[in-house]
Parts: C-alpha cells; structure tokens; sequence
C-alpha cells in the first residue's frame, strides 16, 4: 500500500513552526488534518528561508528522505519520501510566499495573506475570504475560467468582503472591480471570462510600474538558466527482459507521481522520446500504434527473434534517426524535468545497445555507445532483472541461454553508462519501488 500523508511528518512541521515563531497559513483542504489530507499541502509562509529549514528538521526527525525540491520564484515544493515497515509513503507539501501569475506578476501579495489568518485545531490556516480572492484569481488569470465548481459559492459568498474588493483593486481601477463583483453576485461566470483577456492585459499593465515586478522577472529569469543546468526533477529509465516486471512498477508510480505532481508534471514513454515521427510515417505507411490499445497489449508476449533485421547500411540510418530523436529529447519532456517534475520511460537507449534486433537493427554495438556519450542522459537508468527461471515462468521470448547472456549484457553495458543501477525484482512490489526511489535520493 501507498500513501500520500505522513501524520508524523505535519505535525513535526507544525510544531516547530509554532515553536519558531516562523509565520504560516495552511490553505485550503485543512479540515481532516492531522490526521489525513487529500492530496499535497499548501501553506503560504512569510519566511521561505525558515520555513525550508524547519522541512528539512522535520523531515530527517521523522526519518523521511527529500526525493524532489523545486525552488519557484514565489515559493518552493517539496516530495518527501520513506519506506517504513512495508509501508510506502510520498508526501508533497507546496510553499508559496504569495499568490502569482506565472510564479512572476503578484496576484495576492505576502502582506495581504499574512493579516488573513486565523487559528484552526494547533495550528493556522488562511482565512476563508483570502482563500476565495485567491480562487477566484489564480484560475482566471491562469485559464481564463473557474475549472472548480466548488470555489463558485466559496467566492459569491466573500466577494462583498472588503478585503475582497481591495485586493482586486491593486490589479484594477476601483470602477473595474466593482464591476467584477457586480458579474459575480448575479452569477455572470460567462461574462466574466469575456471579458478577463482584457482585464489581465489591463493588470499586466498596471504591474509594469511597480518596481517588485522587474525584481519579479530577474529572479524567474535567474532561475530558469540555473533549472536549466541543474534540473529539478528527476530522468529515469527502466530497461530489461520483459518478464522481469518492469510494467507493474512503471505503471504504480506512474500513478503515484500523477497523484503527487498532476499529470501535466509526468512524462511516461516507451523506450524513445519520438519528438520525430515513426520512419513508417515519413514514407507514408500507417503509424504501427494506431488502433492499438495499450491496456490489451500489456503481459503479451512478443517473440524477438522473430522481428526481421534490416540490413547493416539501413541498420545505420535507422539508428542514426533514433540517435537524432534522442538528440532532441529535451524538446520533448525538458520543462517538464526543470520543472520538479518526473519522466518515466520503459525501455530506453540501453535496450538498443544490448538488443539492437528488437528494433530490427544490425548494427555495431560499439558504434552504439559511441553515439550514446553525445546524446542528453537520463539520471538514472534501472536494469529490473530475476532469475533466468522466473522469466520463463512469466514470459517464453528467449530460451534460458540468450536470458542470461542479455543479463550479462546489460551489465556489460551499464558499466559504461551514467547511473546503471541493477535492481532484483524477485521481491515484494514495494520493497522493489523502495530500493528505486533510494537510489534517486540525493543524499
């Protein structure tokens, strides 16, 4: 079993934010905590510095692991990890010191959310006529509309509240705002997303002469050259034998990392990154995974060394195209990674190299790896291997010889290759995705 809240882990936070004196705001989806939560935290701080050091106390206090931090211009995010008696638990908690468009252009500024905070059980959460200026903000300037019928009712309640009104007025005139609450109190939804474009332009405007804004754009600028070189998500590809189980684990974190993230912040593909259209396409033939559904085909076996090798001269194009769509991964999932989020593929570069029949190659292995330093790498490559014998029970794609000649491969293989990490999956699901999300740990 997976969980995404860690009880210990809040209420270590908690305390020592309440001990500190470090000012905090829990928002939204606070009414079950401690004792569980939905989905991640969001907490508004007036102090990111001390907040992030209190995580991290907490976090090593209560034995959990950092497996992501994502800085933001207005704030950071945080996934903890631990494994503790066969229990998997992730933990996302979200900081923000303001509420802003883009992490850049102020919505909500810190000083109005730190007078709207109220007491609430043992700690404080954000009064409910901030949270709905914020809901009502943040949607539309982001997608033009409310996307949560709940937050209606939460916002025609409080639009008559003054912070209400204040707070819109530091984007728009007085006249503007009245009349946004005008749409509001008459339930005018359609007519308020008319009319935002010109309205966000409009405040878009009015920020270029506050001098926080320029301040604004240099850190976002600052900070998207340094996830450029340093990015703050994670890369990770799994290689192997089918058989070895390398569907059941991608498939179970892929569902815990879209829990955690939301889906835009996962990336889950199949061995290349295909920024280039399948060969078959460019010559006009009809894309091979058309009308396949991925759900019937999964635990099919695929016989191998039955898949026809082209000959060496057309060997070499074809992995030249691949070595290319590699070339140009980062178009593909790169905002994705510099961006605290995970991609997950099953089967990578690795499998070509060892098994290059399986993409109906024949070229050289050597060649292979020599165009492997040039292409951009993932963190971590796993090689999900068993016993020859346990394959054969799952999966009759080779005889038990070629199974352990490919597992010697691959380590062969791996030794030459950043973060080759061989992993034995003849144990429990979890002790499994443990011993993985361990190796990503930056310790």
């Amino acid at each position: 079993m997976i969980n995404n809240y860690s009880k210990d882990l809040f209420e270590s936070l908690i305390t020592r934010l309440n001990q500190q004196h470090i000012q905090y705001a829990i928002i939204g989806d606070y009414q079950n905590l401690p004792d569980f939560v939905n989905h991640d935290i969001d907490i508004w701080t007036a102090d990111l510095r001390g907040f992030r050091a209190a995580v991290y106390q907490s976090v090593k206090e209560t034995k959990h692991y950092i497996l992501i931090d994502n800085e933001t211009n207005n704030g950071f995010n945080i996934v903890c990890y631990r494994y503790l008696k066969g229990q998997l638990t992730f933990m996302k908690i979200d900081v923000l010191v303001d509420t802003s468009y883009k992490s850049t252009f102020t919505l909500v500024d810190k000083e109005d959310m730190g007078k709207y905070i109220m007491p609430y059980k043992n700690f404080f959460v954000a009064r409910p006529e901030i949270e709905a200026l914020m809901h009502f903000l943040y949607p539309h300037f982001e997608w033009g509309k409310l996307k949560k019928e709940c937050y209606k009712k939460e916002i025609l309640h409080y639009c008559m509240d003054e912070s209400f009104l204040n707070g819109m007025m530091k984007l728009w005139s007085e006249k503007d705002s009245r009349s946004i609450i005008e749409f509001i109190e008459s339930e005018r939804w359609r007519e308020i997303e008319k009319q935002m474009p010109a309205l966000k332009r409009k405040a878009l405007f009015k920020a270029l002469f506050k001098p926080n804004t320029y301040i604004n754009v240099f850190k976002t600028l600052k900070k998207l050259v340094k996830r450029f070189f340093s990015p703050s998500g994670k890369c990770v590809a799994f290689c192997g034998l089918d058989g070895a189980g390398k569907t059941t684990i991608l498939d179970e974190l892929n569902k815990v990392f879209v829990n955690l993230l939301k889906s835009k912040k996962v990336f889950y593909g199949y061995w290349r990154p295909y920024v280039l259209p399948e060969i078959r396409e460019l010559l006009g033939k009809k894309n091979s995974k058309s009308g396949i559904c991925k759900e019937e085909q999964k635990g099919l076996t695929i016989v191998e060394p039955e898949k026809k090798t082209k000959n060496k001269f057309f060997s070499l194009i074809k992995a030249l195209y691949f070595w290319v769509d590699y070339l140009l991964a980062p178009l593909k999932y790169g905002k994705i990674r510099s961006l605290g989020g995970i991609v997950l593929f099953d089967r990578h570069y690795v499998d070509m190299v060892v098994f290059p029949q399986r993409f109906e190659m024949n070229v050289s292995r050597r060649l292979l790896l020599f165009l492997y330093r040039f292409i951009p790498k993932v963190d971590y490559t796993f090689f999900l291997y068993c016993t020859p014998d346990e394959i054969l029970k799952r999966k009759q794609e080779f005889s038990k010889e070629e199974i352990e000649k490919q597992i010697e491969l691959y380590n062969e293989v791996g030794k030459r290759m950043k973060n080759f990490k061989p992993i034995h999956t003849n144990t429990s699901l979890e002790e499994e995705i443990n011993n993985i999300i361990m190796c990503m740990i930056d310790k």
